[in-house]
Protein backbone atom coordinates (compact mmCIF):
# COMPACT_ATOMS: atom_id res chain seq x y z
CA UNK A 1 0.00 0.00 0.00
CA UNK A 2 1.33 3.63 -0.92
CA UNK A 3 1.20 6.05 1.94
CA UNK A 4 1.27 9.42 1.43
CA UNK A 5 2.53 12.63 3.59
CA UNK A 6 -0.28 14.10 5.68
CA UNK A 7 0.30 18.87 6.03
CA UNK A 8 -1.40 20.36 8.60
CA UNK A 9 -3.82 22.67 7.75
CA UNK A 10 -2.63 26.57 6.89
CA UNK A 11 -2.59 29.01 9.67
CA UNK A 12 -1.64 32.97 10.14
CA UNK A 13 0.67 33.91 11.87
CA UNK A 14 1.79 37.26 13.38
CA UNK A 15 4.54 39.48 11.94
CA UNK A 16 4.15 43.27 13.29
CA UNK A 17 0.40 44.24 12.82
CA UNK A 18 -0.18 41.79 10.08
CA UNK A 19 -1.18 37.98 9.99
CA UNK A 20 0.47 35.95 7.29
CA UNK A 21 0.16 32.28 5.60
CA UNK A 22 2.47 29.86 7.17
CA UNK A 23 3.55 27.06 5.25
CA UNK A 24 2.25 24.02 5.30
CA UNK A 25 4.42 21.65 7.20
CA UNK A 26 4.44 17.48 6.92
CA UNK A 27 3.79 15.31 10.00
CA UNK A 28 5.46 12.15 10.37
CA UNK A 29 4.59 10.61 13.55
CA UNK A 30 6.01 7.28 14.37
CA UNK A 31 7.34 6.73 10.55
CA UNK A 32 3.35 7.09 9.71
CA UNK A 33 2.18 8.91 6.88
CA UNK A 34 -1.50 9.32 6.12
CA UNK A 35 -3.71 10.59 3.41
CA UNK A 36 -3.53 14.08 2.50
CA UNK A 37 -7.14 16.40 2.92
CA UNK A 38 -7.09 19.21 0.56
CA UNK A 39 -10.89 19.93 1.23
CA UNK A 40 -9.69 20.89 4.91
CA UNK A 41 -6.73 23.39 3.38
CA UNK A 42 -9.31 24.97 1.48
CA UNK A 43 -11.58 25.03 4.30
CA UNK A 44 -8.96 26.84 6.35
CA UNK A 45 -7.81 29.31 3.50
CA UNK A 46 -11.66 30.18 3.49
CA UNK A 47 -11.58 31.24 6.88
CA UNK A 48 -8.39 32.53 7.06
CA UNK A 49 -9.29 35.23 4.10
CA UNK A 50 -13.16 35.97 5.53
CA UNK A 51 -11.49 36.55 9.21
CA UNK A 52 -7.97 38.19 8.33
CA UNK A 53 -8.53 39.78 5.08
CA UNK A 54 -12.22 40.62 4.53
CA UNK A 55 -11.25 44.01 1.79
CA UNK A 56 -9.19 41.50 -0.76
CA UNK A 57 -11.16 39.46 -2.97
CA UNK A 58 -10.36 35.63 -3.89
CA UNK A 59 -7.97 36.56 -6.51
CA UNK A 60 -6.63 39.53 -4.74
CA UNK A 61 -5.65 37.14 -1.27
CA UNK A 62 -4.13 34.53 -3.40
CA UNK A 63 -1.81 36.34 -5.51
CA UNK A 64 1.78 37.09 -4.72
CA UNK A 65 2.80 39.99 -2.25
CA UNK A 66 4.04 41.73 -5.34
CA UNK A 67 1.25 41.20 -8.04
CA UNK A 68 -1.29 42.27 -5.46
CA UNK A 69 0.34 45.36 -5.07
CA UNK A 70 0.22 45.96 -8.64
CA UNK A 71 -3.52 44.86 -8.56
CA UNK A 72 -4.70 46.81 -5.65
CA UNK A 73 -2.73 50.26 -6.95
CA UNK A 74 -4.08 49.53 -10.30
CA UNK A 75 -7.77 49.40 -8.40
CA UNK A 76 -7.40 52.46 -6.63
CA UNK A 77 -7.52 50.30 -3.85
CA UNK A 78 -5.20 52.40 -1.44
CA UNK A 79 -6.43 52.09 2.02
CA UNK A 80 -6.10 47.84 1.64
CA UNK A 81 -2.49 48.51 -0.08
CA UNK A 82 -1.27 50.44 3.01
CA UNK A 83 -2.77 47.68 4.98
CA UNK A 84 -1.34 44.33 3.44
CA UNK A 85 1.71 46.03 1.05
CA UNK A 86 3.83 46.19 4.06
CA UNK A 87 5.04 43.72 6.66
CA UNK A 88 3.43 46.57 8.96
CA UNK A 89 -0.60 47.64 8.93
CA UNK A 90 -0.30 51.06 7.72
CA UNK A 91 -4.05 51.58 7.30
CA UNK A 92 -4.63 53.78 10.38
CA UNK A 93 -1.75 56.45 9.25
CA UNK A 94 -3.09 56.67 5.67
CA UNK A 95 -6.61 57.40 7.18
CA UNK A 96 -5.07 59.66 8.93
CA UNK A 97 -3.42 61.44 5.98
CA UNK A 98 -5.29 60.54 2.76
CA UNK A 99 -7.18 63.71 2.42
CA UNK A 100 -3.82 66.01 3.12
CA UNK A 101 -3.33 67.90 -0.09
CA UNK A 102 0.82 67.16 0.10
CA UNK A 103 0.11 64.17 0.64
CA UNK A 104 -1.63 63.70 -2.57
CA UNK A 105 0.75 65.85 -4.58
CA UNK A 106 3.47 63.07 -3.04
CA UNK A 107 1.98 59.93 -4.23
CA UNK A 108 0.96 61.46 -7.62
CA UNK A 109 4.66 62.84 -8.05
CA UNK A 110 7.08 61.00 -10.38
CA UNK A 111 9.36 59.49 -7.11
CA UNK A 112 5.99 57.74 -5.60
CA UNK A 113 3.16 57.34 -7.98
CA UNK A 114 3.89 53.13 -8.63
CA UNK A 115 2.97 50.58 -6.02
CA UNK A 116 6.54 50.38 -4.82
CA UNK A 117 6.54 54.58 -4.44
CA UNK A 118 3.09 54.41 -2.12
CA UNK A 119 4.22 51.51 0.27
CA UNK A 120 7.54 52.87 0.67
CA UNK A 121 6.15 56.57 1.40
CA UNK A 122 3.10 55.22 3.76
CA UNK A 123 5.45 52.97 5.43
CA UNK A 124 8.37 56.22 6.29
CA UNK A 125 4.85 58.06 7.67
CA UNK A 126 4.44 55.12 9.63
CA UNK A 127 8.00 55.25 10.93
CA UNK A 128 7.86 58.98 11.71
CA UNK A 129 4.76 58.81 13.76
CA UNK A 130 5.87 55.92 15.62
CA UNK A 131 9.11 57.59 16.51
CA UNK A 132 7.81 60.98 17.30
CA UNK A 133 5.02 59.72 19.48
CA UNK A 134 8.49 58.17 21.24
CA UNK A 135 9.94 61.15 21.19
CA UNK A 136 6.97 62.79 23.42
CA UNK A 137 7.19 60.05 26.00
CA UNK A 138 9.45 60.86 29.21
CA UNK A 139 9.85 59.57 32.20
CA UNK A 140 11.32 61.52 35.55
CA UNK A 141 14.38 60.85 37.48
CA UNK A 142 13.11 58.04 40.38
CA UNK A 143 15.63 57.02 43.09
CA UNK A 144 18.56 58.17 41.41
CA UNK A 145 17.93 55.87 38.47
CA UNK A 146 19.41 56.91 35.38
CA UNK A 147 16.57 57.74 32.60
CA UNK A 148 15.91 59.18 29.40
CA UNK A 149 17.18 62.28 29.20
CA UNK A 150 14.55 65.25 27.50
CA UNK A 151 16.02 65.97 23.90
CA UNK A 152 17.31 69.08 22.70
CA UNK A 153 15.02 68.68 19.24
CA UNK A 154 11.42 70.13 19.97
CA UNK A 155 9.82 67.53 18.87
CA UNK A 156 6.53 68.96 19.79
CA UNK A 157 7.07 71.81 17.07
CA UNK A 158 5.77 69.65 13.94
CA UNK A 159 3.17 66.91 13.36
CA UNK A 160 2.88 64.45 10.35
CA UNK A 161 1.54 67.39 8.10
CA UNK A 162 4.14 69.10 8.95
CA UNK A 163 6.24 66.35 7.31
CA UNK A 164 4.32 66.24 4.47
CA UNK A 165 4.58 69.91 3.60
CA UNK A 166 8.38 69.58 3.99
CA UNK A 167 8.89 66.34 2.06
CA UNK A 168 6.74 68.07 -0.66
CA UNK A 169 8.52 71.18 -0.68
CA UNK A 170 11.75 68.91 -0.77
CA UNK A 171 10.29 66.87 -3.68
CA UNK A 172 9.25 70.13 -5.43
CA UNK A 173 12.43 71.69 -5.14
CA UNK A 174 14.14 73.27 -8.02
CA UNK A 175 17.56 73.59 -7.01
CA UNK A 176 17.87 69.93 -6.28
CA UNK A 177 19.16 67.39 -8.94
CA UNK A 178 16.66 64.48 -9.42
CA UNK A 179 18.64 61.72 -7.76
CA UNK A 180 19.80 63.84 -4.77
CA UNK A 181 16.17 64.23 -3.74
CA UNK A 182 15.26 60.49 -4.67
CA UNK A 183 17.99 59.54 -2.02
CA UNK A 184 16.82 61.52 0.17
CA UNK A 185 13.28 60.53 0.08
CA UNK A 186 14.22 56.55 -0.35
CA UNK A 187 17.07 56.68 2.18
CA UNK A 188 16.45 59.25 4.64
CA UNK A 189 13.05 60.40 4.90
CA UNK A 190 12.02 57.70 7.54
CA UNK A 191 14.45 59.54 9.90
CA UNK A 192 12.76 61.93 12.44
CA UNK A 193 15.47 64.41 13.14
CA UNK A 194 15.96 65.13 9.57
CA UNK A 195 12.76 67.11 9.35
CA UNK A 196 13.66 69.63 12.48
CA UNK A 197 17.42 69.63 11.85
CA UNK A 198 17.50 69.58 7.82
CA UNK A 199 14.28 70.00 6.26
CA UNK A 200 12.98 72.72 8.04
CA UNK A 201 15.90 74.73 6.95
CA UNK A 202 15.39 74.26 3.20
CA UNK A 203 12.27 75.36 1.95
CA UNK A 204 13.13 78.91 1.73
CA UNK A 205 16.68 78.92 1.44
CA UNK A 206 18.46 79.88 -1.91
CA UNK A 207 20.94 77.75 -1.36
CA UNK A 208 19.57 74.41 -0.50
CA UNK A 209 22.67 72.13 -0.70
CA UNK A 210 24.33 74.63 2.07
CA UNK A 211 22.22 73.07 4.34
CA UNK A 212 22.21 69.09 3.47
CA UNK A 213 26.00 69.29 3.51
CA UNK A 214 26.01 70.86 7.20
Amino acid sequence: MIQFPIYSPITPYQCGNMNYLSQPIISNQNNTFYPVQPTNINEQLNEIHKIYYPDLTQEEFKASNDLRNEMLYKSGKLEQLAKYGTYTNCGLIYNKVKDNNDFKELINSKYFNNPQGFVKIINNLNNLEIQRQQKLTYYSPIYGINVQKMPTINYQKYDINDYLRMLNNFAKNNKLSDDLKQYILYKESDKLDLYYTTLDNIENNPNPMSVLLQ
